[in-house]
């Protein structure tokens, strides 16, 4: 009986059956686990070596093969890299299988992933948007598919909070990666009874935050991934100030026409 690669008593190396009641008498029923075949792996780029690596060990443990996708916004660190390190190491030839592309060619190569009979189950980590997309076409071809997508998380502030504590924490989870990491805090839910001392200190620690050069040490938030990104943050605090919101520091505006830096804001 085939199952999803997962692991057995915290050993990837010993996978193990078991043995099912059965009501027939001289008989028995046996489920052993398996590995499924060829894995599709389509891994981001905000944290490319460490969801990389996740994307491709446990199937390459489980014994299967995999075919991996890296983001066309690193595919390098995200997948060439990777492939090169198990190489050396010793990994056989064709059991991992690097693709890259070009941005406008994305969604040809996913769908070629998804569609070839010889992939078995498909993973994802990255956008809702695209998580939706690669969901709807592995359910059309009836193959299982492991999802990571985006969040809208919260941080809340109790009235009995330890507001420096909770300043720092929230500062942490806005801006850490540039706010390009699944678990940003993208709301902070503040009590009334302490919401004009916490947005006092907030926003005093907001303005404060160096950003720019991620090669200068001092740099605390770095460029976003490309123009692109940027833009679309722009956009957002754009659009939220022309419904009503009120920005208490930073501009929300691009660095320059085609930068990747933007002030952090809020």
């Amino acid at each position: 009986m085939r199952g999803y690669p997962t692991r057995s008593r915290g050993r990837y190396h010993q996978p193990s059956g078991q043995i099912l009641a059965t009501d027939i008498p001289g008989a028995y029923s046996l489920a052993q686990r398996v590995p499924l075949g060829v894995i599709a792996a389509i891994s981001p780029w905000n944290a490319p070596l460490v969801l990389g690596i996740r994307s491709i060990a446990i199937p390459l443990a489980m014994g299967n093969t995999v075919v991996m996708k890296p983001s066309e916004d690193a595919p390098i660190s995200c997948g060439l890299f990777l492939a090169d390190i198990l190489t050396e190491a010793g990994l056989p030839t064709g059991v991992l299988n690097v693709v890259t592309n070009n941005l406008e060619n994305a969604g040809d190569v996913v769908s070629a992933l998804i569609g070839d009979l010889r992939v078995r189950l498909v993973n994802f980590t990255g956008s809702t948007k695209v998580g939706r997309m690669i969901g709807i076409q592995a359910a059309e071809n009836l193959k299982p598919a492991v999802l990571e997508l985006g969040g809208k998380n919260a941080v809340i502030i109790l009235k009995d909070a330890d507001i420096d504590y909770a300043v720092s924490a929230a500062t942490f989870g806005a801006f850490m990666n540039s706010g390009q990491v699944c678990m940003a805090a993208n709301r902070v839910i503040v009590h009334r009874v302490v919401a004009e001392e916490f947005i006092a200190k907030y926003v005093e620690r907001v303005a404060s935050l160096p950003y720019g050069d991620p090669s200068d040490p001092n740099t605390v938030v770095g460029p976003l991934v490309n123009s692109r990104a940027a833009q679309r943050v722009s956009a957002l605090i754009g659009d939220a100030v022309a419904k009503g919101a009120t920005l208490l520091t930073g501009t929300g505006r691009r660095r320059a026409r085609s930068g990747r830096y933007s002030n952090p804001s809020c």
